[in-house]
C-alpha cells in the first residue's frame, strides 16, 4: 500500500472538492447531496453548506484542468471578513485561521494498480492578496497522509444578469494519477463562510469643503449574504469543468425563503 502514500490521496481530495460535481455527474453511482443556504432566508448574513456521500469516481490518469464556479448575482460577498494569507505564508502552508474563508472534509478510498488506501483529508481555502485583475485569490488546500496540495484561485465579479460572482481555478496544478485510479467517496463536507469585523469612519467636513474621515468604531461583517429576494426556483449556481477533452458544465440550485415582515 506505501506507493499510494505519496501525492495521490491529497491529489483525489482536492480534486474530488473542486470538480466533484462534473466527476459525479458520471460517476458509476450517483452521490446524495445538499448544497444548503443557512440561514435561508433572504438578505440574511449566511453560510454555504455543501455535503454529499455515495459514489463512485473514475479519475482517469489526469486532473481536470480548470474548475469555475459562478454564484448567483445578489449574493453579497464581503471580503472584508477574512484577512489576507501573505506570499509568504502561503508557500509554508501556514495561512492565518482570520484569513480562512471555507473549512470541509473528504473521506473514501484510493485504488490503483492493484492497491487500495482510505482517505481522511482536511479541507481548508484562505483569501490572499489578487495575482491579476480580481478582487482577490483564493488558496484551497487538501492534506492528507501528511502531504498537502494546494490550488490557487482568483474572485471575480461578473457583469451577467445570472452569476454576480465566479471563484476561478484556472489552471489547476498538473498532478498525474495512477492509471486506472479510482475513488470510492464515503462523504464530503464544505463550509463556504466568515465573520469578521471591519472599520466604521464618519466623515467630518471641514470649512473648505475637504472631508477628514474619523473611525468611530468597528462593526461585524459576513463574507457571504444572501440575495434579498427568494423565488420559488431559489438561487442558481453553476460548476464548470476544463478537461483535456472540453468543459462540462452543471447548474444547481439553492432552497431559500423569504424574510418574514
Amino acid at each position: 500500500m506505501r506507493p499510494l502514500r505519496s501525492t495521490v490521496p491529497a491529489a483525489v481530495a482536492l480534486t474530488a472538492l473542486l470538480a466533484g460535481g462534473a466527476s459525479w455527474a458520471a460517476a458509476q453511482t450517483a452521490p446524495s447531496g445538499t448544497a444548503i443556504a443557512s440561514p435561508s432566508s433572504a438578505g440574511a448574513a449566511a453560510h454555504l453548506l455543501i455535503s454529499a456521500s455515495g459514489s463512485t469516481i473514475n479519475l482517469g490518469t489526469a486532473l481536470p484542468k480548470g474548475v469555475t464556479i459562478e454564484v448567483a448575482r445578489g449574493y453579497g460577498v464581503n471580503l472584508a471578513a477574512a484577512s489576507r494569507c501573505s506570499a509568504t505564508q502561503a508557500k509554508g502552508n501556514a495561512c492565518p485561521a482570520s484569513s480562512r474563508v471555507a473549512t470541509g472534509s473528504i473521506t473514501g478510498t484510493a485504488s490503483a494498480l492493484g492497491l487500495s488506501e482510505p482517505i481522511d483529508a482536511t479541507l481548508d481555502a484562505y483569501l490572499t492578496a489578487p495575482t491579476g485583475g480580481s478582487e482577490a485569490d483564493v488558496i484551497v488546500t487538501a492534506q492528507a497522509f501528511g502531504v498537502t496540495l494546494s490550488a490557487r484561485g482568483e474572485v471575480l465579479a461578473l457583469s451577467g444578469p445570472t452569476y454576480g460572482t465566479e471563484l476561478k481555478f484556472d489552471p489547476l496544478p498538473s498532478v498525474t494519477l495512477p492509471l486506472g485510479a479510482v475513488f470510492k467517496l464515503r462523504e464530503v463536507s464544505l463550509n463556504i463562510g466568515a465573520r469578521g469585523t471591519e472599520r466604521v469612519s464618519r466623515c467630518v467636513r471641514h470649512a473648505h469643503g475637504r472631508c477628514t474621515r474619523h473611525q468611530t468604531g468597528t462593526q461585524s461583517v459576513s463574507l457571504l449574504t444572501n440575495p434579498k429576494t427568494c423565488t420559488s426556483a431559489g438561487w442558481p449556481g453553476l460548476l464548470q469543468v476544463r478537461s483535456a477533452s472540453g468543459t462540462q458544465s452543471l447548474t444547481a440550485s439553492i432552497a431559500c425563503t423569504n424574510a418574514a415582515h
